[in-house]
């Protein structure tokens, strides 16, 4: 009985010759079948037998080299699709930023809970519209992938959990150090754009790896360079081709700066966060609304122990690292707090109980605008019957809880938590995931966990659209005086110009920990010292030209110089200056005034009148959050002979006119 080739599906009589390769599992072909899917050539020996290059995928031969590009192509989810693709998803999101969080639809993550059909349902949270809660059940779900490790595989291997990779890191770790070269473009309908291009060897095959980013979206993957309908030895033609797939107008053009990997890697730079504050916040039994929660003052000894975990309490008044907004000199947000420096990110917790507490304020104020301005809070939940609301906490910002449940009858050791994690709708899902276990003893690993998860969750809050406008629109300003640059240069030859001190701060001055060598930057001693010196001076009567007398249970007098308050606050200088009609210096007309580029500060001899009380609304509020106050200036009466001479020159104009 005859078989069939498994190629050209003819059968192979039994005078002809079958080829029937180890690899094959089976199959059998005729001699002159047995060749490359892609390049048409024989896999056969001189002798006739099976070549050892010879590699089956998907039923089909194929030689050992176009396999691998085929493999490429599969692990980099056919980047080239995703290139024609491009402009229209780029677009896309560009058409959701524009939209309300209210309006958009966010599809629901793998591991969120089902409902009152889970088993575990409601996971300790009481379910609130807009939230969804990670599920406990590995029998529903499966997210992780065979060919990588589960968390706890990972951990026992390493000691650590996996955490989320930014994808602005792509750019540092593929491009920036090694040959490669960046273009750009204005597009006509993505705006500013650019691409950056690398040839790389894998797998013995050429590749060029490519990343194309705008303001608001970005891809980064392999392409085989057989696949690309271009002389892959002239550049050029490589661009031009790769401008046509993703269909760009006007074309690319090279970025000749030297600094433009620099400007790049400083664009990237701006978004990846290694300083985080997250909220930590202590409910027991019954509590469920805001004012409650944030009453409690630190009387638990499970809950102190539970801080301890988190990190190292340290003494803010003199603390000199990252403090997440807290006061560090004069003890106004408390004494104490815990940091911990982890894995090269710096995180500050405010822990409730140990920010300011005062009886009086039923909001609680002081606590919850540090906690309320977190992304991520931690919420330790010392009870039984008692599940927690997401709402309970009224805030724009929190988007995700992590609450740890903790039973107050507990006296076994080490100490047992259960934990269970809400986000926001439009935050996507993140490990490590909570299918493996839910339940933790106290020890290394559930700190390890516990960390890991808490910067993944604020990482992955960042795609939620009211971040990610904030991103796109700093992304998108940078981006801009990049192409403007580059795009002047390769028209002029003329380089940037050196930024002036006070002037816009050029692209990766956002962050004072910037770990590049920055040529530009201004230099001086630090904050601390100018302030100092500013505090020094205002302490000096003689050097200031106005008094402010607040009253209170005692008069105090607070000297300040009168120009430093008009240019700083738009309050002050229609309080000081505005009231000044018709008093101008003798040598100095009104149009030079407007004209001159110089700061405008009044002459402190020139004619003065008592200041009323402000007719601005915004200036009455102002005052009255000083409470009652005066201000007198000191003269030393020359101003009364001015104003005699002002009005004797007044009176003779007139007269002539």
């Amino acid at each position: 009985m005859s078989v069939l080739c498994n190629e050209c599906s003819s059968p192979i009589l039994s005078h002809q010759r079958q080829i029937s390769p180890p690899m094959s599992g089976g199959d059998v072909f005729h001699p002159e079948c047995f060749k490359c899917s892609s390049c048409a050539c024989s896999l056969l020996d001189k002798h006739g037998n099976p070549n050892p290059i010879a590699r089956q995928y998907n039923g089909r031969i194929f030689c050992e080299q176009h396999l691998n590009d085929i493999m490429v192509l599969i692990e980099n989810g056919d980047f080239l699709h995703q290139l024609r693709e491009f402009k229209s998803k780029a677009l896309g999101f560009v058409a959701a930023r524009r939209k309300s969080s209210t309006s958009l639809q966010f599809p629901t993550p793998n591991e969120a809970c089902p409902g009152s059909s889970c088993p575990g349902y409601p996971h300790g949270i009481r379910m609130v519209n807009g939230y969804w809660v990670e599920c406990t059940y590995a029998a529903r779900i499966n997210p992780y992938d065979s060919s990588r490790l589960a968390p706890l595989e990972l951990y026992s291997e390493t000691g650590t959990f996996e955490l989320t990779s930014h994808e602005q890191e792509m750019y540092g770790t593929y491009f920036y150090s090694t040959e490669h070269w960046n273009y750009f473009t204005a597009d006509e309908d993505l705006g500013n754009l650019m691409l950056s291009l690398k040839q790389e060897t894998v797998n013995g095959r050429d590749q060029f790896r490519i990343m194309v980013r705008t303001a608001t979206y970005q891809i980064h993957g392999l392409v085989p360079a057989a696949c690309v309908f271009a002389n892959r030895y002239d550049r050029e033609d490589v661009i031009r081709s790769l401008g046509k797939e993703i269909a760009l107008y006007p074309p690319l053009k090279i970025a000749e700066l030297p600094s433009t990997p620099d400007d790049l890697l400083k664009l990237d730079q701006v978004f990846i966060k290694s300083e985080l504050k997250v909220g930590v916040v202590h409910v027991k039994e019954g509590q469920t609304t805001e004012e409650e929660i944030f009453d409690n003052n630190g009387d638990s000894p499970l809950f102190e122990e539970f801080v301890d975990l988190l990190g190292d309490r340290v003494k803010l008044q003199g603390f000199d690292r990252y403090r997440g907004g807290l006061d560090t000199l004069h003890n106004l947000t408390g004494t104490h707090s815990i940091y911990t420096f982890w894995r090269g990110i710096e995180i500050m917790f405010h822990v409730s109980t140990l920010l300011p507490y005062e009886k009086d304020d039923s909001q609680k104020l002081q606590r919850k605008r540090h906690i309320g301005n977190d992304i991520v809070c931690i919420i330790f939940l010392e009870a039984d019957d008692t599940d927690f609301s997401p709402g309970c906490i009224k805030s724009h910002f929190l988007h995700t809880f992590i609450v740890v449940q903790a039973s107050p009858h507990q006296r076994e050791k080490p100490s047992k938590y259960k934990v269970s994690v809400v986000s926001r709708d439009e935050v996507p899902g993140y490990g490590p995931y909570l299918n493996d276990m839910c339940e933790f003893d106290k020890g290394p690993m559930f700190r390890e966990w516990l960390l890991t998860k808490t910067v993944n969750a604020e990482r992955a809050s960042y795609t939620a659209p009211k971040f990610a406008r904030m991103q796109d629109r700093t992304r998108g300003q940078m981006l801009e005086d990049l192409v403007i640059n580059l795009n002047n240069h390769s028209e002029t030859g003329k380089m940037p110009q050196p930024y002036r001190r006070g002037s816009w701060r050029p692209i990766g001055h956002m962050r004072s920990n910037f770990p590049l060598q920055d040529s530009v930057r201004d230099t001086f001693e630090s904050f601390e010292t100018l302030s100092n010196d500013f505090a020094a001076a205002f302490r000096r009567a003689d050097l200031c030209d106005v008094t402010f007398i607040v009253e209170g249970k005692e008069k105090v007098k607070i000297h300040a110089v009168r120009a430093i308050l008009g240019v700083r606050s738009r309050v002050f200088k229609e309080m000081l200056y505005d009231n000044l009609k018709g008093i101008r210096s003798a040598s100095l007309s009104s149009t030079n005034l407007k004209d001159s580029n110089m700061l405008q500060v009044p002459d402190p001899d020139e004619g003065y009148k008592n200041k009323s009380a402000p007719s601005s609304p915004v200036a009455k509020r102002a005052l009255f959050k000083f409470g009652n106050f005066s201000f007198k200036r000191r003269s030393d009466g020359s101003h009364e002979k001015l104003r005699r001479e002002l009005k004797r020159m007044q009176s003779q104009q007139s007269a002539c006119a």
